[in-house]
């Protein structure tokens, strides 16, 4: 099975610009810890179709994900939500 720990941190902007990208890392984290058997994914939408790759908010997840990875978190899988 499978935890979503970031889901659309782009769509609550009000959320993350309080808590910032630190909190994310350590939500990965938590739940690493909690649970290490389990898959754990961030989830976002307009990722490769808005306006192309390549975009702010494209590159802001690249680098959401690589910031994670750097503070210890793992991230196993990546969603691009395209409905």
């Amino acid at each position: 099975y499978d935890w979503d720990v970031g889901n659309e941190p782009y769509s609550e902007t009000e959320f993350m610009d309080i808590l910032g990208l630190d909190v994310m890392a350590n939500w990965f984290n938590q739940v690493q810890n909690y649970d290490p058997y389990a898959q754990l994914y961030i989830n976002d939408f307009e990722i490769l179709s808005g306006m192309g790759m390549n975009t702010r908010k494209h590159d802001a997840y690249i680098e959401t994900i690589k910031f994670i990875e750097e503070q210890g978190g793992r991230v196993d899988g990546v969603g691009f939500q395209s409905h």
